[in-house]
C-alpha cells in the first residue's frame, strides 16, 4: 500500500476529530485515563495547526488519513524545565504533539514518526506514562528517555528526543 505524508486540509477537520476520539478512546481501554481531555484536541486547535501549516498526516493511496501529528519548529514552553537526565542537546528542534493513528493500518503512526525524524533530525515528544503503545513506538525507534517535563495544568509526562547529528536541522 503506497502512502504520502501531507499537510492537513481545513476540509479535514471534522475526520481528524473523529480520528483524534478515536485515538482517545483506544488510549482509554489500554487503561491511560489521562493522555488526553475528552474532546481534545477540538476543532479550534486542529484549524490553528492547519492554518499555521504544522498538521501534517499520513495519507492511503486513496487519500484517507492514516495518521496525524502537530509537527512544530522552535522552543516549547513546557519543554523548558525537564526533571532527569536532561535533554540531548539545546539546539533548535521541532515538538511532535497531538500524535494519533487511525487504526487503519498497521504501523502507519511508526511511518509518520520515521518521516518526521528524517525530514528534521532532532525531534522531541512527550508522552503520558500509562501510554504503553507510545512508549514502545519511541522505544523501537530509537528515542531517549530524557526526564519528566509538566504541561501548563501541571501534569506530568515523560520526555524523549531523537537527535541525529545532520549538521543542521530543517
Amino acid at each position: 500500500m503506497k502512502t504520502s505524508v501531507r499537510l492537513a486540509r481545513l476540509s479535514e477537520m471534522e475526520t481528524l476529530q473523529k480520528i483524534y476520539d478515536q485515538g482517545q478512546k483506544f488510549q482509554i481501554k489500554q487503561g491511560n485515563l489521562h493522555q488526553w481531555a475528552p474532546g481534545y484536541p477540538g476543532l479550534a486547535q486542529i484549524k490553528r495547526d492547519i492554518l499555521k501549516n504544522q498538521l501534517f498526516v499520513l495519507a492511503d493511496e486513496r487519500d484517507h488519513i492514516l495518521a496525524a501529528m502537530a509537527l512544530i519548529a522552535g522552543i516549547d514552553p513546557t519543554y523548558q524545565y525537564i526533571e532527569g537526565r536532561g535533554w540531548l542537546d539545546e539546539t533548535s528542534y521541532h515538538t511532535v504533539h497531538r500524535f494519533v493513528s487511525a487504526g487503519l493500518r498497521r504501523h502507519s503512526g511508526r511511518d509518520l514518526l520515521k518521516w518526521a525524524i528524517s525530514q528534521c533530525g532532532n525531534i522531541r515528544i512527550d508522552t503520558h506514562k500509562a501510554n504503553r503503545s507510545m512508549l514502545q513506538l519511541l522505544e523501537d525507534l530509537g528515542f531517549t528517555h530524557c526526564g519528566r517535563i509538566y504541561l501548563l495544568n501541571g501534569d506530568p509526562r515523560e520526555a524523549f528526543q531523537i537527535y541525529l547529528d545532520q549538521g543542521t536541522s530543517h
